[in-house]
């Protein structure tokens, strides 16, 4: 976590090798979306994207020994190719908004701020910013508790973006 960053966010940003461009539509095409996102050893099925204010990106998270869970984000912003805000939730396969089955006191929603920045013509910076809406206390504090599994599980999707981007796959 940056020193500057309140108690209340948790962010992590990584430089990767790949264009401000590149990296955009890795992030926003549901085939590679399911390439990369979650930690090592879990598999991503994206379900559905609608990338507009207001569209839904719903995906099915499967890990060894664990039943699978679902993500729904709903899109508040998206600016080609720099910016990305969403409310970020637990789902259930009908995209109902649930409790997290890992703790009951998980923030329901989380506002989710990507922003992506040029570092040259050949490799841009990905910053991500977590922070609970609306939390009860128990909700800030249960989320104040998870940055180590923050650092874990986005640390991981990260280290799988990369990759993905280093085998030269291909964007939509």
């Amino acid at each position: 976590m940056p020193p500057n960053a309140p108690d209340s966010e948790f962010v992590i940003s990584r430089t990767f090798a790949a264009s401000v461009e590149r990296l955009w539509a890795t992030l926003t095409s549901p085939d590679q979306i399911s390439a990369w996102m979650g930690p090592p050893g879990v598999k991503t099925t994206n379900l559905k994207l609608e990338l507009w204010p207001g569209g839904v990106n719903h995906t099915r998270f499967d890990s060894p020994g664990a039943p699978p869970f679902w993500g729904k984000f709903v899109y508040r912003e998206v600016v080609e190719p720099s910016r990305l805000v969403w409310a970020h939730t637990i789902a259930d396969e009908q995209e109902r908004i649930i409790r997290a089955p890992w703790d009951p006191n998980w923030p329901l929603e989380l506002l989710t701020t990507v922003v992506l920045e040029p570092v040259g013509d050949a490799a841009a910076t990905l910053t991500l910013t977590w922070a609970p809406l609306n939390p009860t206390p128990l909700e800030e504090k249960a989320f104040a508790k998870a940055r180590p599994s923050m650092q874990w599980g986005w640390g991981g999707s990260f280290d799988r973006l990369a990759e993905h981007l280093a085998t030269g796959a291909q964007t939509a």
